[in-house]
């Protein structure tokens, strides 16, 4: 599901990976990406992506530079990165911007997870 690195990335990398999520096989159900990240040392970030179009394709998300602010980022080097997908029940009412972290597990039909790729960071 995740595409593979065509080689080592300069800062925070582009992640693509192939769209797996049906949204339109239920009316008004949200569909969510989950790109998560670690370092060697076991620091994780994960990253949320709405997915608002039908199955297929790819998808792609970018990490975030941090390298001149004050948070502390990824460590440089192998990264393990994998993808979730998900789909949840609709809420009446809402719209993808109305994602609610809470209702993650109540309201979860759909659940597909990729295997890692290693992502090497510069």
């Amino acid at each position: 599901m995740v595409t593979a690195p065509v080689g080592p990335a300069n800062g925070a990398p582009l992640v693509e990976f192939a769209d797996v999520l049906n949204r339109a096989a239920l009316a008004d159900a949200q569909a969510v990406a989950v790109v998560t990240a670690a370092d060697n040392a076991g620091r994780r970030w994960r990253l949320y992506a709405m997915d608002t179009d039908g199955l297929g394709g790819t998808n792609s998300v970018q990490f975030p530079e941090l390298g001149s602010s004050s948070v502390a980022g990824l460590a440089a080097g192998d990264w393990s990165v994998l993808v979730e997908a998900r789909v949840f029940w609709p809420v009446p009412g809402t719209t993808p911007a109305d994602f609610v972290l809470a209702e993650v597990r109540r309201q979860e039909i759909t659940y597909a997870r990729s295997t890692a790729r290693v992502f090497t960071v510069q």
